[in-house]
Parts: structure tokens; sequence; C-alpha cells
């Protein structure tokens, strides 16, 4: 079996995220693993006169990106918690950084890019960018453990990029090689 070494992936790489569409963007620093998955979704057409489907049509798709984030800072933990780290950190001159968590708030999506250096060759990357998603796990959650790192889970489930240019619409991510 032939193979090529250098096309083999190891480890992790950086993720910024910003409030879509053009929010600034955020390097939410040390992570501790994380899984981009994507699903399609296809409905096989068939008919009476063949035993087999005639075609296929994709009917839908979901994706999700998982991620766990070390660095506690607050545009983080907004992040986490589904809301816009750039309006809903406030400050007070006792409590610099201030977030309420709880309140009833509209949808905040994300762009978000990911940054993954190529294993052989460390000037070449992989980037994955999630055109418009949202945290949307089951809240935000964060373990309290007295010899081991403070994780923050997060679940970003991706959309269709309503921004998009005509034909594109319904992209949801794209990987692409930067040398």
């Amino acid at each position: 079996m032939a193979y090529t070494a250098e096309n083999v992936q190891l480890g992790e790489g950086t993720l910024s995220v910003r409030v879509f569409p053009d929010g600034p963007w955020t390097d939410v620093g040390a992570m501790l693993g994380g899984e981009l998955t994507y699903t399609p979704e296809f409905k096989h057409i068939e008919c009476g006169e063949v035993m087999a489907a005639i075609t296929t049509i994709m009917i839908g798709e979901e994706g999700e990106l998982k991620v766990n984030m070390l660095e506690s800072t607050s545009r983080n933990l907004a992040i986490a918690g589904g809301m816009n780290p750039d309006t809903d950190i406030t400050g007070t001159a006792v409590s610099p950084e201030y977030i309420e968590f709880g309140d009833k708030h509209d949808p905040v999506f994300y762009n978000i890019k990911y940054t993954q250096p190529q294993t052989a060759d460390t000037t070449k990357n992989f980037v994955y960018n999630i055109f418009k998603c949202m945290a949307a796990g089951s809240g935000l959650s964060i373990a309290f453990a007295k010899k081991d790192e403070q994780v923050i889970e997060v679940t970003f489930k991706m959309f269709a990029n309503s921004n998009a240019a005509v034909g594109t619409l319904n992209k949801m991510w794209s990987l692409s090689r930067e040398f």
C-alpha cells in the first residue's frame, strides 16, 4: 500500500471566533481537544419498475464543532454562554469585567476559523472556516477539580450562511490549505 507520511495530521490548532458577520476576531487561547462533525442527509428516489434507487438528492445537512477551551477569560465565557463578547461584558470600578448569565437574549451567531499547522511543514496550514454558527450545546459547563485543568466545553452548531453570495447560500463550512 502506498502512502505519503507528510499527509498525516497530528495535533491541535488555533481557534478564532468573531460575532457574525464581521466583529473583531478573538483567539480563544489554549484548548484541549476538539471535533468537527458534518453529516449530509440524502433521500434515495425509488420507482416501481426497478429494485434499487434510481438517484439520490441531498435534503438536509448538519454540522457542529465541539471544543474544550482551557483559558477562563471573560470573552471565552461569554462565547461559551452564547453571548456577544463585544457587548455583554460590562464593568464597574469594583468589577472591571462583569457578565450576567440567565438573562434572555437574542441568539448570537459567530464565524469560526480553526487554523491547524501541517504536521510535516509547519509553515503551511489547514484552515477550517465555519461561516455561521452558535454556541448550542447543553449550556455552559465548567468543572472545578483540585488537580485538573478547568475546561470550558462548547458545542457550536452550524447554520446556513444568510450573508453569502447567491449560489453559496447553503455553504456551512470550508477547508483550505494556506502556504
